[in-house]
């Protein structure tokens, strides 16, 4: 593959920001981890006080170059010092690392770049590659480009010219040791291609974010990786060869000793973020260990997985899971039709998801739902028809739809799910199903808030949003410090009295709810077994036990 740019162009852009060469000493050598966030319609950088979820890349990238810096990649005399930052709950300030890293004096990695944010990838590594400073950049959207592309795409092309280094595969089995030589003698190379062999995930380091990025989650949890790889393949994912499709496993032994090092630094919550964890060979063996660590040695240990829509089929695996920790799941739910749009039978697999998801919440667990809404020729009464179906025959928690066309199906399933009426419903089967309503109520509420009024996706959000009148896309201009100010003070009161009367309306709401004495025995159409429908449909409502 051509490497895009010839050695010629690398000096002149070396000369050109003022690079020069050494050769490896005593000294000390710090490394940056950034994961970028991306702009809103507005320009500005997305970003929160606290953030909804962890990121996974920055835990496996940080894992690391710790490893690197134990094997003294750089040699004995190297001091290498390690911070890693998640720009959805950190502000980047490029102008201090600038300075600070000056003159390649330092490493800047800019992790798990997705394709939404490339751009704000590429305006945090320009100011530094002006100053001087050493970019590396990964991510799904160097590995996919090139590997649909079959080579570098322009934009690439654009990024390699100003003198970042792409980084396209994963980067396990040592594949950093050469990136951390290069940058500290200063010979970094416009691209490291690693995307012919997938690299094996035993023996590798361990992802293991620091407390810092974690402390900026809400929930306060991390993510853990027991395998890699995407074996079954969405027919709508255009990144295919950034995982690969075989998986590769982690050992129970590994696993074990993740969990414990997060433990010993006060983490007790994970996201174990494989694909589809019921289909990892070790499962069992997984939730055994787990089982043993929370029920012998007494570990606060809690769990959110991805699974199949069919993995209640699996004999033993909800209820392990359950004695295991899992308190929090994300399913995907393909078609819930009948043979056509007037058909008012329930699909076979509807059936199927209302057994499935029962199982989960007499669990406990909270259940979050993925459905692909605004297919093409999908009209907004059908997506709306879609999400009442959901509401009133599935016991899904939270709903996170997923829209492949530019229909608008997205916002659309949004609004119409995260109703509060809806949002009592949800409240009402938890209390049902033995769920904390404090843990439902802490996902609702900023679900609901980001929906209706950072008009965003929540798997997106988080608390409070942060806005900085500096921290916009390059190709838009500053607004004026008065205007600017006005207009954000005024949102964030407008935002502040929005969330204040929902939290009280929903504190009143759970307060009453608690007091219900038959709440335990409230049940509707998605709590209710198939053996007590009557063959009912959406179409012909059952009287439900209400909460007085």
């Amino acid at each position: 593959m051509e490497s895009g740019i010839e050695q010629r162009q690398l000096e002149e852009i070396k000369a050109r920001y003022g690079i020069g060469s050494r050769s490896a000493g005593p000294g000390r050598f710090p490394i940056v981890l950034i994961k970028p966030s991306h702009y809103d319609d507005d320009g500005y950088v997305i970003q929160w006080y606290r953030s909804a979820v962890p990121s996974n890349s920055l835990a496996v990238l940080h894992g690391l170059i710790q490893d690197c810096r134990e094997r003294k990649v750089l040699g004995e005399q190297v001091k290498v010092e390690i911070r890693s930052m998640d720009e959805y709950s950190t502000r980047i300030r490029t102008d201090r690392l600038a300075r600070e890293l000056k003159d390649g004096q330092g490493l800047v990695i800019l992790v798990g770049v997705q394709s939404n944010q490339f751009p704000r990838a590429m305006d945090i590594a320009l100011p530094l590659r002006v100053a001087g400073v050493h970019v590396c950049m990964g991510g799904v959207h160097i590995s996919g480009s090139i590997s649909v592309a079959g080579g570098i795409t322009p934009e690439l092309q654009e990024a390699m010219n100003l003198g970042i280094s792409l980084f396209a595969g994963n980067a396990e089995e040592g594949r950093l040791d050469q990136v951390l030589r290069d940058a500290w003698s200063s010979q970094m190379k416009p691209l490291y291609d690693y995307l012919g062999v997938m690299p094996s995930t035993q023996d590798s380091p361990a992802p293991m974010a620091p407390a810092n990025p974690i402390l900026g989650t809400i929930g306060q949890s991390t993510s853990v990786e027991a395998a890699r790889g995407r074996p079954v393949q969405c027919a709508f994912s255009t990144i295919l060869a950034a995982p690969g499709q075989e998986a590769r496993l982690r050992t129970v032994e590994e696993l074990e000793h993740i969990i414990r090092r997060n433990l010993d630094q006060g983490v007790g919550q994970f996201f174990i973020t494989d694909d589809d964890f019921s289909r990892n060979p070790d499962w069992e063996r997984i939730f055994d260990r787990l089982i043993e660590m929370r029920e012998e040695e007494k570990l606060n240990i809690q769990l959110m997985l991805q699974v199949d829509a069919m993995c209640h089929r699996i004999p033993g695996f909800i209820e392990k899971a359950g004695r295991a920790g899992v308190r929090r799941v994300f399913v995907r739910l393909e078609n819930i039709h009948g043979d056509s749009l007037t058909d008012a039978r329930p699909a076979p697999n509807r059936i199927e998801y209302r057994r499935m998801l029962r199982e989960w919440k007499h669990t406990g667990a909270i259940v979050f739902a993925a459905y692909m809404f605004g297919l093409p020729g999908e009209t907004p009464e059908r997506v709306r028809r879609d999400v009442r179906i959901i509401q009133k025959e599935l016991a899904v928690d939270l709903l996170e739809p997923c829209c492949p066309t530019a229909t608008g199906g997205n916002s659309e399933a949004l609004n119409e799910y995260y109703t509060p009426e809806h949002m009592e419903t949800v409240l009402r089967r938890a209390a049902a199903t033995g769920i904390p309503l404090e843990d439902m109520m802490a996902l609702l509420l900023p679900f609901h808030f980001c929906t209706a009024y950072e008009k965003i996706d929540p798997l997106q959000g988080g608390y409070l949003r942060r806005r900085s009148r500096t921290d916009r896309r390059s190709t838009l201009p500053k607004e004026k410090f008065v205007q600017f100010y006005r207009k954000y003070g005024g949102e964030l009161i407008y935002k502040f009295v929005g969330m204040a009367q929902l939290s009280w309306r929903f504190h009143r709401f759970t307060r009453r709810l608690e007091r219900e004495p038959d709440a335990k025995k409230y049940v509707d159409w998605a709590l209710m077994p198939d053996s007590e429908m009557d063959g009912g449909t959406l179409e012909t409502p059952r009287h439900i036990a209400p909460v007085r």
